[in-house]
């Protein structure tokens, strides 16, 4: 008989590294700026005044997501070449993650709950649960931020190294503010995100680490 299988300890340390700077700054935009219409109406302001501060938050918000998705696409090329079994399962576990936690699940709650984004909020618009087609009652939880969340989070999960996992909160802490100074979502959807990005990667870790002793 086959003993139970077993997964080695979750990384913890390094996970709270990665995604201390992001709550970090979520607390004090909150604790200095206050409710989801103060921060709304501060950073619409802020943004209408610094033009090339907006545009860095812009390109910021779009590409760094997509630069993991590159990175992560070379490795499973070079494991596809190099026939790299663990290499080619946790760069595909990684895609699969992708899929279920940072687009399936975001999906979802985004529709069933209909949150409107802040712009709209402040135009008095109400929660439409249910709302497929209307992108502006799909602010909860951020999107742009889970998936960030857990490509970084993933990344620092495989380096186990103090100073990269930093590197890579600081990352996701400008990722997950650019998405609160577009004015795009609530400091509460980019928590949100930042915990969908968490849970992606320990089903990562779960799957790429199961051994049967």
């Amino acid at each position: 008989m086959h003993a139970a299988a077993t997964t080695p300890r979750f990384p913890w340390a390094h996970q709270i590294i990665c995604l201390a700077p992001l709550a970090l700054t979520l607390t004090l935009i909150v604790a200095f700026i206050g409710n989801d219409d103060d921060v709304a109406r501060t950073f619409m302001q802020i943004s209408a005044e610094q033009p090339a501060l907006t545009t860095a938050m812009r390109l910021t918000s779009r590409w760094v997501p997509y630069l993991f998705y590159a990175a992560y696409c070379i490795a499973l090329v070079r494991a596809l070449l190099t026939k790299n079994r663990p290499l080619l399962r946790l760069t595909l576990v990684f895609f699969l993650a992708q899929a279920c936690f940072a687009f399936l699940l975001v999906r979802i709650i985004k529709i069933s709950i209909g949150l409107p984004r802040p712009y709209a909020a402040l135009d008095g618009a109400e929660p439409v649960p249910f709302s497929f087609n209307n992108s502006d009652q799909h602010s909860f939880p951020s999107g742009h931020t889970s998936a960030a969340a857990l490509s970084v989070s993933c990344t620092a999960y495989i380096f186990r190294n103090y100073p990269l996992s930093l590197l890579m909160g600081l990352l996701l802490a400008l990722v997950g503010f650019s998405r609160i100074y577009l004015i795009m979502h609530h400091p509460s959807d980019v928590a949100a995100g930042m915990c969908i990005g968490l849970a992606g990667n320990i089903f990562i870790h779960r799957i790429c680490n199961r051994r049967t002793p």
